[in-house]
């Protein structure tokens, strides 16, 4: 176990991928023993300890390609490796039991398993510590033993019979609504909150295959763990729910209220403030039909989170101009107009990741979420787009825009021409592309020499969960001006399939105006390397630079790699911890 300071020096106890240590148990309903046991013995992952009576989860094989929002595969140390993640056992027959040491082992947990055990394997409860541990408190593998001590019971058939009471009188959504409201405040001013091992039934029948319900029940419950590590015990679970709904999904405003005027014979309007309306054609001759795309995100640099939201609200191309005003979209029409729709109802709630482009239907909210404007917002996801989302979201947690790198390790680029572009530019937005379930990302590698006119690019795929960043493969392309580019070569590295790079290089080209993207990436590389290859001549020559000319500092120490230790000494890879934290 990891140990690390919170802000009153006391040392959280924490697991070897750096989640708070909170043991969680789930309980399945299953056919029979013998039946998890077969598809136990399938795994690489599995193993069982007869010592412990149990079949142990280790981070290895199958789930070594897991990530954790503390730590991932490659920051085990090796002589540690593989760890154990959890813990299977069959305390009675038809029943199963998955003990972790963490919120978020449990519920990476549930999603690993669920696939490979199938619909017969049912999660019917949960147990679980409501609080964090401090590292002298004792052994964890004892305070495991805390989940079976002074245990509540939550029976569901008297939280049905609550709920069915104080819903008796509602006629109309409003009225449930409204008691729904009433039902918060009183629990809010009865002071009432979780015990302390609180073990309460799921809802399997309303459960999403990737577990979201019992997600957000757990990550109620590690927020109020949190807040009362942090001194503020006055906070219940009920104060921490009504505080996060009050705040909503949109938890960065937008400030000043921003609009627009809507143009609606353009395919796109891309506003930097985070507002933006994607256009088609109408169900009528001759009308367009607008999407408009309202931003937000969580605010907070330091918090793990990446992921864009978007509110789509559908406008009538007869509109003049919409404006986002006090959390609601306004739209503007010519006089004589039928203003009925001068709020527009949102009909999308989304999610996007920016270096990805994978996007989805708010896994809370799927009611929300029309799944043809879900749709077309997908089609629209090019990289112009996420290159948008990209800034919005730097704005947002505070980051740097995309800039030349303060230092530059010089020795590298007189040593050969040709650099990879996000080791020359703070900010740049990391393309990624998830293909089989694998997350792979790009590195660009451009010919920094001012004089050169080979106007070659090598687009590099690496797969995220290689340890080193040696990349599957990659593209040779020759830019040619205003004419187009040609593929010069595609190459297959690391005993990859050909095909694979072939399948990332489509998708690549899928998602980018290649002349244009490339051709931009390399102007901006060789103004960097117009500098350096001047200040290299200086060296050489033992003369000062001139004054006219702008020196970039020499690096003293290489910049460490996407996939090297981060130097802040977190223990975390450096892309994982502070590559998005330079100054």
């Amino acid at each position: 176990m990891k140990a690390r300071d919170d802000q009153k020096n006391r040392r959280l106890l924490a697991t070897m991928t750096n989640e708070p240590f909170q043991p969680v148990r789930l309980y399945y309903a299953i056919p029979d023993e013998s039946f998890v046991i077969e598809r136990l013995r399938r795994l690489g992952c599995v193993a069982e300890a007869s010592h412990e009576r149990c079949w142990q989860w280790l981070y290895h094989a199958e789930a070594g390609a897991l990530r954790f929002a503390g730590g991932e595969y490659g920051d085990v140390p090796k002589e540690r490796r593989p760890i154990v993640l959890g813990r299977i056992r069959f305390p009675k027959h038809g029943r199963m039991t998955f003990e972790t040491n963490s919120i978020e082992r449990a519920i990476v947990g549930a999603r690993f398993f669920a696939p490979r055990f199938g619909p017969e394997v049912v999660a019917m409860r949960c147990r679980m510590v409501n609080r964090w541990f401090a590292a002298d408190e004792g052994d964890p593998h004892e305070l495991m033993g805390v989940l079976d001590r002074d245990v509540t019971v939550i029976d569901p058939r008297e939280a049905e019979a609550e709920l069915i009471r104080d819903l008796a009188g509602a006629r109309s959504p409003e009225d449930a609504q409204r008691a729904m409201a009433e039902r918060m405040k009183r629990r809010l001013e009865s002071g009432e909150d979780v015990p302390a091992v609180e073990d309460f039934p799921l809802a399997p029948e309303e459960e999403t295959p990737e577990f979201e319900r019992l997600a957000t029940a757990l990550e109620f419950r590690l927020m109020r763990a949190l807040e009362h590590w942090n001194g503020n015990t006055h906070l219940t679970l009920s104060a921490i729910i009504e505080r996060t709904v009050r705040a909503g999904e949109r938890r960065c405003k937008h400030g000043e209220a921003a609009a627009m005027n809507l143009d609606p014979g353009s395919p796109r309007q891309l506003g930097e403030e985070g507002l933006l309306v994607l256009w088609r054609d109408g169900c009528e001759p001759g009308q367009r039909e607008g999407f408009a795309c309202v931003l937000s995100m969580c605010p907070h640099p330091g918090c793990a989170c990446e992921d864009v939201y978007v509110d789509g609200f559908v406008i009538d191309g007869r509109a003049r101009a919409i404006s986002w005003q006090e959390d609601r979209l306004c739209v503007s029409w010519p006089a004589g107009a039928d203003s009925a729709q001068a709020t527009p109802t949102a009909k999308l709630v989304a999610i996007v990741d920016p270096e990805s482009g994978e996007t989805r239907a708010h896994p809370d909210l799927p009611e929300a979420t029309d799944p043809a404007l879900l749709s077309w917002l997908v089609s629209e996801m090019d990289g112009e787009l996420l290159d948008l989302l990209h800034r919005f979201r730097a704005r947002a947690k505070g980051y740097p825009p995309e800039r030349p790198m303060p230092t530059i390790e010089i020795d590298a680029c007189q040593a050969g021409p040709v650099y990879e572009y996000e080791e020359l530019f703070d900010g740049a937005r990391s393309d990624e592309y998830v293909l089989a379930g694998c997350r792979y990302w790009t590195l660009m590698f451009f010919c920094l020499d001012p004089d050169c006119l080979c106007h070659l690019v090598r687009v590099g795929f690496a797969a995220e969960e290689s340890e080193d960043g040696d990349t599957v493969g990659s593209v040779l392309v020759k830019l040619r001006g205003g004419v187009g580019f040609k593929v010069q070569e595609i190459v297959a590295e690391c005993g990859a399939p050909e095909h694979l790079v072939r399948e990332l290089w489509a998708r690549f080209v899928r998602r980018h105006d290649v002349l244009s993207f490339l051709w931009g990436r390399e102007a901006r590389a060789r103004q960097v390397g117009a500098t350096l290859w001047r200040e290299a001549a200086e060296e050489k020559r033992g003369a000062s630079m001139p004054a006219a000319v702008s020196s970039q500092p020499v690096r003293v120490t290489p910049k460490p790699g996407r996939n090297d230790p981060c130097p802040c000494g977190s223990g975390r890879k450096y892309k994982k911890c502070c590559i998005d934290k330079r100054p």
